[in-house]
Protein backbone atom coordinates (compact mmCIF):
# COMPACT_ATOMS: atom_id res chain seq x y z
CA UNK A 1 0.00 0.00 0.00
CA UNK A 2 1.23 3.50 -0.67
CA UNK A 3 1.93 6.28 1.75
CA UNK A 4 -0.99 8.40 2.87
CA UNK A 5 -0.96 11.83 1.36
CA UNK A 6 -3.97 13.95 2.36
CA UNK A 7 -3.67 16.20 -0.67
CA UNK A 8 -2.55 13.58 -3.13
CA UNK A 9 -4.45 10.98 -5.11
CA UNK A 10 -5.62 7.93 -3.22
CA UNK A 11 -4.02 4.70 -4.17
CA UNK A 12 -6.10 1.60 -4.51
CA UNK A 13 -5.31 -1.92 -3.46
CA UNK A 14 -7.43 -3.31 -6.29
CA UNK A 15 -10.77 -3.15 -4.51
CA UNK A 16 -13.00 -0.15 -5.11
CA UNK A 17 -16.52 0.55 -4.05
CA UNK A 18 -19.10 0.88 -6.74
CA UNK A 19 -22.14 3.14 -6.61
CA UNK A 20 -24.79 2.53 -3.95
CA UNK A 21 -27.60 0.26 -5.10
CA UNK A 22 -31.30 1.04 -5.09
CA UNK A 23 -33.23 0.81 -1.83
CA UNK A 24 -35.33 -2.32 -1.56
CA UNK A 25 -39.09 -2.43 -0.97
CA UNK A 26 -40.22 -2.37 2.65
CA UNK A 27 -41.08 -5.70 4.15
CA UNK A 28 -44.62 -6.75 5.08
CA UNK A 29 -46.29 -5.31 8.15
CA UNK A 30 -46.28 -7.68 11.08
CA UNK A 31 -49.42 -9.08 12.69
CA UNK A 32 -51.57 -6.93 14.96
CA UNK A 33 -51.03 -7.50 18.66
CA UNK A 34 -53.66 -8.90 20.96
CA UNK A 35 -56.44 -6.56 22.09
CA UNK A 36 -56.22 -5.41 25.68
CA UNK A 37 -58.97 -5.97 28.21
CA UNK A 38 -62.09 -3.79 28.06
CA UNK A 39 -62.23 -0.86 30.46
CA UNK A 40 -64.96 -0.43 33.05
CA UNK A 41 -68.35 0.82 31.95
CA UNK A 42 -68.73 4.56 32.40
CA UNK A 43 -71.69 6.28 34.00
CA UNK A 44 -74.79 6.84 31.94
CA UNK A 45 -74.48 10.62 32.01
CA UNK A 46 -76.26 11.41 28.78
CA UNK A 47 -79.56 9.71 29.60
CA UNK A 48 -82.38 12.13 30.29
CA UNK A 49 -86.11 11.90 30.70
CA UNK A 50 -88.58 14.63 29.74
CA UNK A 51 -92.34 14.49 30.25
CA UNK A 52 -95.20 17.00 30.03
CA UNK A 53 -97.92 17.02 32.69
CA UNK A 54 -101.40 18.48 32.93
CA UNK A 55 -102.21 20.59 35.99
CA UNK A 56 -101.83 18.49 39.16
CA UNK A 57 -100.45 18.97 42.68
CA UNK A 58 -98.43 15.71 42.42
CA UNK A 59 -96.69 14.46 39.31
CA UNK A 60 -95.75 10.78 39.29
CA UNK A 61 -92.74 10.46 36.97
CA UNK A 62 -91.90 6.96 35.69
CA UNK A 63 -88.52 7.91 34.20
CA UNK A 64 -87.00 4.36 34.12
CA UNK A 65 -83.44 5.75 34.34
CA UNK A 66 -82.42 2.94 36.70
CA UNK A 67 -81.03 5.45 39.22
CA UNK A 68 -82.07 8.47 41.23
CA UNK A 69 -81.76 11.50 38.94
CA UNK A 70 -79.16 14.05 40.05
CA UNK A 71 -80.71 17.17 38.57
CA UNK A 72 -84.11 18.18 37.36
CA UNK A 73 -85.93 21.17 36.01
CA UNK A 74 -89.62 21.82 36.21
CA UNK A 75 -91.22 24.39 33.99
CA UNK A 76 -94.69 25.76 34.51
CA UNK A 77 -96.58 28.28 32.44
CA UNK A 78 -94.17 30.74 30.83
CA UNK A 79 -91.30 28.17 30.97
CA UNK A 80 -90.11 29.36 34.40
CA UNK A 81 -88.31 26.92 36.68
CA UNK A 82 -90.20 26.26 39.90
CA UNK A 83 -88.83 25.18 43.28
CA UNK A 84 -90.44 21.85 44.10
CA UNK A 85 -90.15 18.92 46.44
CA UNK A 86 -88.99 15.75 44.66
CA UNK A 87 -89.26 12.32 46.25
CA UNK A 88 -87.37 9.44 44.64
CA UNK A 89 -89.68 6.51 45.28
CA UNK A 90 -87.51 3.95 43.42
CA UNK A 91 -84.61 4.10 40.95
CA UNK A 92 -87.24 4.28 38.18
CA UNK A 93 -89.95 6.49 39.71
CA UNK A 94 -90.03 9.91 41.33
CA UNK A 95 -92.83 12.16 42.57
CA UNK A 96 -92.89 15.92 42.22
CA UNK A 97 -95.00 17.86 44.77
CA UNK A 98 -96.49 21.35 44.34
CA UNK A 99 -98.43 23.62 46.70
CA UNK A 100 -101.08 24.13 43.99
CA UNK A 101 -101.88 22.24 40.78
CA UNK A 102 -99.28 23.05 38.11
CA UNK A 103 -99.03 22.09 34.44
CA UNK A 104 -95.58 21.92 32.86
CA UNK A 105 -92.57 19.87 31.87
CA UNK A 106 -90.14 17.91 34.05
CA UNK A 107 -86.61 16.97 32.95
CA UNK A 108 -84.55 14.43 34.87
CA UNK A 109 -80.91 13.82 34.02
Amino acid sequence: MGDYAPDGPAQSSGFERGPTGATGDPGPIGPTGAQGPAGPQGPNGSAAYVEAFDAAAIWIVNHNLGRHPHTWAVQGGGNAEIDVLVQHVTVNQSRVYFDLPVAGIVRFT
